[in-house]
């Protein structure tokens, strides 16, 4: 009886407390930047989670409900930039240049490259929309003039590099083959020699702050040196290729033991050769690395070309091209067709979208454009084969090489 009475006078316990979710769908405003995005990535991959997981999940109150109506963190956009901004500028302040900032580069805790990357993507979009830089390229302009050059990322850090060489008390001899210079450098240079004549403007300018000149790159020399050891090497595995085959009548590209020697096409010769022939394309898809210079001189001779701004892997590229050519046979236009092939690469998860680079002729609008029409549901597709003008393109293969 004492016993009942005791367990009448206790207390009743008092229900536990129902676990409140986490506000999912405004992105958990209230957690920390890292354990917001863990429960972020929670929710969206909620299906594929251990019942056990879910469980716990539903511990804290994430229910499938909720993961259900998870939306990402939103980022203050205005704050997030001029945090950007100053990241870009103490990197600068070291390097001297934002160009060397890569897809890895880390600065004060930002994906600096990864960031210069997307925004060089939209001020690329905005000038083939409206023809003018996008309102917010002009801050990156300030820093760094050339942070989003018009020809490939690659050409500016080299020009950097021989811009340091020069500011360290090095002269550029031309005449001579560059020496002291470094092998890869002195290719460059020699190279930019060679090709002074169809470089941009703008380019030659800054190959005159460094002492290249047109008459001293008409003068230029190659390096008889880097020459007679080029030579060597490809005799070596020359003798070698004879050795197995019997013969040295191998076709242009062939590789022997990871040796070959591409046959190198200018794109003033490739736009010849596509200038010559009575039915011209209307775009020109050079899906090789470093070849949005050369896209932009084609735009003479065909009203839209695409080129890749830097080395771009071979998935990232077959991404671009599958998913551009599917979406113009869909009727899309040459720049929404452009932004969708960014778009599926960068949705991939891979990083090269901001690559692909779409240079167009000045009496041409790629928003208005569209090359296919697609024929009524009644109607058979129209094909290249039936000669319609509106598919008429021309894509370099991967393994060409323009210079």
């Amino acid at each position: 009886m004492d016993g009942d009475v005791a367990a009448l006078l206790l207390p009743s316990p008092r229900p536990r407390p129902r676990p409140r979710a986490p506000a999912a769908r405004h992105g958990f405003p209230t957690t920390s930047f890292g354990l917001g995005e863990w429960l972020y990535n929670q929710c969206t991959g909620y299906n594929t989670l251990h019942p056990g997981q879910q469980r716990l999940l539903a511990g804290i109150g994430i229910t499938r409900e909720t993961a259900r109506a998870v939306r990402p963190r939103r980022k203050h956009t205005a704050t997030h930039f001029q945090r950007a901004l100053g990241c870009a500028r103490a990197f600068a302040d070291t390097h001297g240049t934002l160009v060397n900032a890569t897809s890895d580069t880390l600065q004060d805790g930002l994906k600096l490259g990864q960031w210069l990357s997307n925004q060089r993507s939209k001020d690329r979009t905005h000038r083939l929309r409206h023809g003018t830089p996008s309102p917010r390229a002009l801050a990156p302009s300030a820093i760094n003039p050339w942070w989003n050059p018009p020809w490939t990322l690659e050409w500016q850090r080299s020009w950097h590099q021989a811009h340091g060489h020069v500011q360290d008390g090095h002269v550029l001899d031309a005449t001579a083959g560059f020496p002291g210079s470094g092998s890869a450098l002195a290719t460059w240079l020699t190279t930019q020699c060679a090709q002074y004549d169809t470089l941009q403007p703008d380019q030659q300018e800054l190959l005159t702050r460094i002492g290249i000149t047109a008459d001293r790159a008409r003068g230029a020399a190659a390096r008889p040196a880097e020459r007679e050891a080029d030579f060597a090497v490809g005799l070596g595995y020359t003798r070698s290729y004879h050795a197995v085959c019997g013969t040295l009548a191998a076709e242009i590209g062939t590789v022997h033991d990871g040796f070959h020697d591409s046959a190198i096409v200018s794109a003033r010769a490739f736009g010849r050769a596509i200038g010559a022939v009575d039915d011209k394309p209307l775009l020109v898809l050079l899906n090789s690395c470093h070849s949005a210079a050369q896209s932009a001189r084609l735009v003479d001779i065909v009203p839209f070309a695409i080129g890749m701004s830097d080395s771009i892997n071979d998935v990232d590229a077959i991404t671009y091209a599958a998913r551009f050519y599917a979406a113009v046979a869909d009727g899309q236009s040459v720049l929404a067709a452009h932004v969708l092939s960014q778009t599926a690469i960068e949705m991939n998860g891979l990083l090269d979208h901001d690559l692909p680079t779409l240079a167009c002729a000045e009496n041409v609008d790629p928003g208005a454009t569209k090359l296919v029409t697609p024929p009524p549901p009644d109607e058979e597709p129209v094909t290249a084969s039936q000669d319609n003008p509106r598919l008429r393109a021309v894509e370099t293969p991967r393994a060409a090489s323009t210079s």
